[in-house]
């Protein structure tokens, strides 16, 4: 858990590249056989439950064309390895075709032939929608797949030199699987209950990495020009199986987007792939520092806060999921923050007001200091300290009905939106007793947790009991975490 920070301009470079790390990985177990998630996070799941969970995956899919590359360069290798043994060029450009195919399970192709078959399908959209969720292969999809290897191999055999090809398969690897972020943010997937429905709709940060990093991979491999043909390419097919698709689907809207990731190697992205833990991810933040120089309790006044750091605002703007159901109380320093990280350049739903996210009253005492309070009424003032969580402010709130006023909101929510991340900006007494209602913990150790303005806190409650026998249904990620310092390995 991390504790209250004292140098917010600080920016944790090690821990970046550690979440970057950390995604990748992510990537890689998604997109290919190979184990490469963080074991130690799946290791307190049952072996049936241990999948990859989809707001991870969200982060992941900026470091897709990394992956990809990888893939193309894999084929490329084997296939100048068979070119090395005098092999027939179509030959060596099957082979290396059968790597990434490996390499991928077939994903692509898998998500090609459904596709494929959904299209030519005669009836209602809701039979097309049957025939693409078969998990058995028609006419249509096994041509869609000899057509698309046939076409590849002849192309990659065409070319003047292995390493032509080899660039070629990198290129083409990145720039295929850069599509899969825009497609997974824009379009609505095929079906609300499939593998892209339950991952959800990647962020701006995540689509504009992905393209970059497409580019430049493809830069690099091929050339500036060529790499600008194949990205307006990439961009053209993936627009026209869009069109494709909408005519197809129907009011479904929109690609599959398991079909949009592969327009530019001619795969598709597979629609039986493992799916995700489904939990209900509460990202915790609390508002803006009110000035304050006087150290009085606001409680439930309704005051301005400031809203000044910039660089801890865009910082919430990168860590909200693009999906999130936003949440605020109904004091204006929550929608100030709120406005705050919109201004930072993020789009979000109109947010709920939750009143029972509400900080804990103080009765009479909000807007006096704690000599004030003892001054104006010495026998309430030592009533009330002692038990401080138990006793309540005179016309006020104890913080154990805080507590469970909060635990009952937060229950209630859950279900409504369960499955969903909820980005609830609020106060440090309502973020504390989240904490232990999701703990269990009693008010006097409640209490005792820092929350600071800006900070975030991550809780997860794992939906049908997955933790049960092993310590309940909620999970903690982290506590006051200083925006800029969080290491995104620690919000998977």
């Amino acid at each position: 858990m991390a504790t209250s920070f004292k140098h917010p301009d600080v920016i944790d470079i090690p821990g970046a590249i550690c979440g970057f790390w950390h995604d990748l990985r992510y990537a890689i177990a998604f997109l290919t056989f190979l184990p490469a998630a963080p074991s130690t996070e799946l290791s307190d799941l049952p072996p049936e439950t241990r999948q990859l969970p989809a707001d991870c995956l969200r982060r992941a899919t900026a470091f897709f064309p990394l992956v990809g590359a990888g893939i193309g360069l894999a084929a490329g290798l084997m296939l100048l390895g068979a070119f090395e043994l005098g092999l027939h060029p179509l030959t060596c450009a099957l082979i290396g075709l059968a790597t990434a195919a490996i390499l991928t399970r077939a994903l692509h192709e898998d998500g090609l032939a459904d596709f494929a078959d959904g299209l030519g399908a005669l009836g209602s959209m809701e039979k097309r929608m049957e025939i693409m969720h078969d998990s058995r292969i028609g006419t249509f999809g096994t041509l869609a797949v000899v057509f698309g290897i046939g076409i590849r191999a002849s192309i990659l055999s065409g070319l003047p030199s292995p390493d032509l090809a080899i660039s070629a398969l990198i290129a083409a690897g990145a720039a295929s699987r850069a599509t899969l972020p825009a497609a997974m943010r824009w379009q609505r997937p095929a079906r609300d209950d499939g593998l892209s429905a339950g991952i959800g709709a990647p962020g701006w940060p995540q689509v504009a990495a992905a393209a970059l990093i497409a580019f430049v991979i493809a830069l690099f491999a091929v050339g500036f020009w060529i790499a600008l043909a194949i990205g307006v390419a990439v961009v053209l097919a993936v627009l026209l199986v869009a069109v494709v698709a909408q005519r197809a689907l129907g009011a479904r809207r929109g690609m599959s987007r398991s079909d949009a990731g592969c327009r530019g190697d001619r795969g598709a992205g597979g629609g039986r792939h493992a799916g995700m833990t489904q939990s209900t991810r509460w990202w915790w933040i609390r508002h803006a520092p009110v000035p304050n120089a006087e150290g009085l309790i606001n409680g439930r006044l309704d005051v301005d806060c400031d809203c000044s750091d910039l660089l801890a605002a865009g910082a919430l703007a990168g860590l909200l999921p693009a999906d999130a159901v936003v949440v605020v109380s109904p004091l204006v320093r929550t929608w100030q923050t709120l406005a705050a990280i919109t201004a930072a350049g993020v789009i979000h739903p109109e947010p709920l007001i939750e009143p029972d996210f509400v900080e804990q009253s103080f009765g009479v005492w909000e807007g006096l200091g704690w000599a004030q309070m003892r001054a104006r009424d010495p026998d309430a003032y030592a009533r009330f300290w002692s038990d401080p969580t138990r006793n309540a402010p005179p016309g006020g709130e104890s913080f154990a009905a805080q507590i469970e006023r909060t635990g009952a909101a937060i229950e209630r929510l859950s279900k409504r939106f369960a499955g969903s991340d909820v980005f609830c900006i609020s106060h440090g007494g309502t973020i504390r007793a989240a904490c232990a209602h999701a703990l269990g913990l009693a008010p006097e150790t409640a209490m005792g947790i820092v929350v600071d303005n800006l900070s975030v806190t991550r809780l997860d409650r794992l939906e049908a009991g997955l933790l049960s026998g092993a310590g309940g249904v909620w999970r903690v990620h982290c506590v006051n975490a200083p925006p800029r310092w969080i290491p995104r390995s620690a919000l998977c």
